[in-house]
């Protein structure tokens, strides 16, 4: 957190631990995590980032207004990385200049330098997260409050995210927690050809009204409250929520300042928690409680009264089993002896077998001006008797601003039933219906299916009542076993249910033409393969939507998603084993690919897919001519790829160009210095023997160095593998001449 919390709240100990019977702060600046509140809305971005680092090469921005929890919510994902991940964490300032940022991640990713003065920290920090790369580890960089960075040192992250390995992979994923004014900084000027980079961009969501008594709740317990009641009325939590704006750090601010203003206006009475001390009754409940407690006592006296205005002040004989006390220990308060409201008694009751005298007969209360109406009934077998001053007969008199005796407590969490619980597949939303108890706005649904799961939106759950509620998913056509987790998140009660998907019915035939088979709709999505994506021209582009190292959970994604039209999984290599790509459509210009990801379902348009030409995906593919065998296809790879001996970008290019653009070649390095190129060049002695040339990459200049000429990628890749030992650790890319041609297409001028 910044400034902002720590001008509000200040450092000082808060004034309402003690009587709230709190062990530390609940609504303290500092940032810790256990006292990370995670709704709804974050868990699904936290779940959503996860798979995004795994499975695509992304720079994520996280936007959040001041006090909207960036820090905590870094932190609490930082906290949750699996072991596949290495995490670093750096806190920047307006101050930090490009060199000091890349020296702090370099420390952050526990990059050793031999002596701060000799050491590159960018050549280390490449080496590095080199060789994260090559043992399968995802190197994540979380920059906190990256729009407070001067323009140099916010250049300096993006270009370090550009990075990649000789294959043309990305070796940094890069997250950047920021106020969203960050956006306008990379739209203007020299910054904007930085915002094309930006891969992803998520807005933190707002606590609603509901998440704020939970918010609140969460930290009070984590601090020590033990009170089953909140110190904030409805009333409270509305105004701090209207007020903070569901920003938890202003929430924090309000709740932290209505508890220190209920501290310093009164003192705790008794065990009487603080907090509830500010909410004494009113005037009105007091003048309730104290004419109930004067009826109390009137009715309580009844006897005597009566017996005053009857003008015999002898004491009444007492009742069978009880024994008289001495003259001296009576008390002047008698046990009252009540009588039918309907009418006065004519004649005393008989007190009893001991032959007791009879009391004279009782003057109405009516007759003296009090109401008789809420009298109780007689008391049978009861007489009057003069109790010790100690024993003293209880009157029932509610707690001042008691109204009504506490409810029970509510049922506990379960799950009985779901309904349906044999669901036809569809790709459209259904209801289904779950019936227990213990519902609530707080329960957590979540739904798990085919290793995967997801917590529903508020706005896929109805809640009908503590005993039903519905939930509205779509499950896709895919048989299989689902299950629902219901949570109590005060609780901790989990509640779970099982629902099967079976495959959709034919559909009934129309009443005109009758036929057996299902007609498929206008826009069906038609789901093709490799082939598909070699047809097509490679001037267009196409849209890369999900990519995994399982064909079925791409297929999956595919269907689940409802997309239509023409899309083709193909399949490619990545870290050594199969990868799968899903691309949709094929556009004749880049515009077009907009308009077209912009009319996808809203759930893949959020994971921003990505516009790539044809040519590019093509290249990564086996070439037509290659797929065909031969000679060529068997012809052993060139030694060298006689390349010219001057270190000149213009003479390698026109070489480049003179290339068969069918045939493939090695990169072994690329780097945005062409001073790196020549020095890389010399160092491992290769004049003659590579070529390097210029093109443009992302808005800026870029150098790549390629070797060798090879009739296809088969041979290529059999060829880098006999390369030298210092060549082959950097992992070269397999690459078209076409795909060269096509860069030096775009970089010309």
């Amino acid at each position: 957190m910044n400034g902002y919390d720590q001008a509000q709240l200040g450092g000082t100990e808060p004034t309402y631990l003690r009587t709230c019977g709190l062990a530390e702060a609940p609504f303290s600046v500092a940032s810790d995590p256990r006292f990370f509140y995670a709704d709804t809305g974050r868990v699904q971005q936290i779940q959503l980032l996860q798979h995004l680092i795994d499975f695509s090469e992304v720079l994520v921005l996280i936007t959040g207004e001041r006090g909207s929890g960036k820090s905590s919510l870094m932190q609490h994902f930082a906290a949750e990385a699996p072991e596949r991940w290495q995490v670093c964490c750096i806190d920047v300032h307006a101050l930090m200049s490009a060199d000091q940022l890349i020296l702090a991640i370099a420390r952050g990713f526990g990059v050793e330098l031999a002596g701060s003065e000799a050491a590159d920290p960018n050549e280390a920090l490449y080496l590095h997260l080199l060789a994260l790369h090559r043992s399968y580890t995802i190197p994540v960089l979380l920059v906190d409050n990256a729009h407070d960075l001067p323009e140099d040192a916010l250049e300096a992250v993006f270009h370090l995210t550009d990075v990649q390995s000789a294959d043309g992979q990305r070796l940094l994923r890069t997250v950047m927690f920021c106020e969203p004014g960050i956006e306008k900084r990379l739209e203007s000027g020299v910054m904007k050809p930085l915002r094309e980079r930006v891969t992803h961009t998520m807005e933190i969501p707002r606590l609603r009204e509901e998440d704020v008594a939970q918010y609140l709740r969460h930290r009070l317990t984590v601090a020590g409250w033990r009170g089953t009641d909140l110190p904030f009325s409805p009333r409270d939590i509305h105004r701090i929520c209207k007020s903070a704006q569901g920003l938890p750090g202003r929430v924090n601010h309000e709740a932290h300042l209505a508890l220190s203003k209920a501290a310093t206006a009164t003192e705790p009475r008794g065990d009487r928690p603080l907090a509830r001390l500010p909410r004494l009754p009113h005037a009105r409940m007091l003048v309730i409680a104290a004419v109930v407690v004067v009826v109390g006592v009137l009715l309580a006296l009844q006897s005597r009264i009566n017996t005053w205005f009857s003008g015999d002040a002898s004491p009444p004989a007492a009742a069978p089993g009880l024994t008289a006390p001495d003259a001296a220990d009576r008390v002047t308060v008698p046990l009252p002896v009540f009588e039918e409201k309907a009418s006065p008694p004519t004649e005393e009751p008989d007190l009893g077998a001991n032959g007791g005298t009879k009391s004279p007969p009782l003057t109405p209360l009516a007759e003296l001006g009090e109401p008789l109406a809420d009298a109780p009934p007689p008391l049978a077998d009861e007489s009057e008797a003069q109790l010790a001053p100690d024993e003293t007969a209880p009157v029932a008199t509610p707690e001042a601003g008691e109204v009504t005796p506490a409810e029970p407590s509510p049922p506990a969490l379960s799950l009985a039933t779901i309904e349906p619980n044999l669901v036809e597949g569809r790709r459209e939303p259904q209801t289904l219906t779950l019936r227990g108890s213990g519902f609530s706005e707080r329960t957590v649904v979540t739904v798990l299916w085919a290793d995967r799961e997801k917590a529903l939106p508020p706005g896929q759950v109805s809640l009908d009542s503590a005993e039903q509620m519905r939930i509205r998913i779509t499950t896709g056509v895919t048989p299989g076993q689902w299950r629902v987790s219901l949570t109590d998140p005060q609780t901790a009660v989990v509640a779970d249910g099982t629902f099967a998907v079976v495959a959709p019915a034919l559909p009934s035939p129309p009443p005109v033409a009758a036929s057996p088979q299902p007609v498929p709709a206008a826009a069906a999505l038609s789901l093709h393969g490799r082939d598909w994506v070699l047809a097509q021209d490679p001037e267009h582009f196409t849209a890369q939507l999900f990519a995994s190292y399982d064909r079925p959970n791409v297929e999956a994604f595919a269907r689940t998603n409802s997309l239509t039209g023409d899309a083709a999984i193909y399949e490619t290599r990545h870290n050594d084993r199969p990868w799968f790509v899903l691309v949709h459509g094929s556009y004749a210009s880049k515009d077009a690919a907009r308009l077209g990801v912009a009319a996808l379902p809203a759930a893949v348009g959020r994971a921003k897919p990505w516009i790539r030409r044809l040519d590019s995906v093509q290249a990564t593919l086996t070439a037509p001519v290659a797929a065909t065998g031969g000679a060529a296809a068997q012809a052993a790879p060139a030694p060298a790829p006689r390349a010219p001996q001057a270190l000149q970008a213009s003479s390698h290019e026109a070489w480049l160009w003179g290339q068969d653009p069918r045939h493939f070649t090695l990169q072994l390095m690329g780097s945005r210095s062409e001073a790196n190129i020549k020095s890389f060049i010399k160092r491992h002695d290769l004049e003659g023997k590579v070529a390097y040339f210029h093109s443009r990459h992302e808005g800026r200049d870029w150098y790549a160095a390629v070797y060798g000429i090879y009739p296809d990628r088969a041979a290529a890749e059999q060829a880098a593998k006999a390369l030298p030992a210092a060549l082959r650790e950097l992992s070269p890319w397999v690459r078209s001449f076409s795909s060269i041609h096509d860069d030096l297409h775009q970089a010309a001028p």
